[in-house]
């Protein structure tokens, strides 16, 4: 047997872009991307909150270090689903300074905040049929028909 085999390392595919993608439950009667929007007009940049399970922060950090990291907010509106593309800048399980700006919605629900994430506009788009789920290697929308959650980890076919 070939020696070289036992350190044989595969190699680590790194994405030049990835993103989370957060698909957002009927919580609330507004549309969380418009809140968000309002927010970053006023500010330049903004805090959101995804309610509910909890994502390894350990692994979004990664993600933000090692690849241009994006946050995908997708929303069920009148039957269809639309979505944004933001600039992922930072993630937390702690809410934010109270100088930190986020919708004021999130003050009444702090208790069901499971991550916030600084996020900021971006030129950079993406749609669901572009999206990649990392784990599967299925489409971002074939896989929202069959699945409950609400975080996926995706790329594009375009590295």
């Amino acid at each position: 047997m070939n020696k070289n085999l036992n350190n044989f390392k595969p190699k680590k595919i790194i994405f030049s872009k990835s993103y989370l993608v957060l698909r957002m439950g009927k919580h609330y009667k507004l549309d969380p991307i418009a809140e968000i929007d309002k927010t970053i007009e006023n500010f330049g940049y903004s805090w959101f909150a995804k309610f509910g399970k909890k994502i390894l922060v350990s692994k979004v950090e990664d993600m933000i270090e090692k690849s241009s990291s994006y946050l995908v907010i997708v929303s069920l509106l009148n039957s269809e689903y639309i979505s944004k593309t933001y600039k992922l800048l930072n993630i937390s399980q702690k809410k934010p300074n109270k100088n930190e700006p986020y919708p004021n919605y999130y003050n009444e629900e702090q208790q069901l905040v499971g991550a916030w994430f600084k996020i900021k506009n971006s030129d950079h788009q993406v749609t669901m049929d572009e999206l990649i789920v990392k784990s599967s290697l299925n489409k971002l929308s074939i896989v929202f028909s069959t699945s409950m959650g609400s975080s996926f980890f995706c790329i594009t076919k375009t590295r």
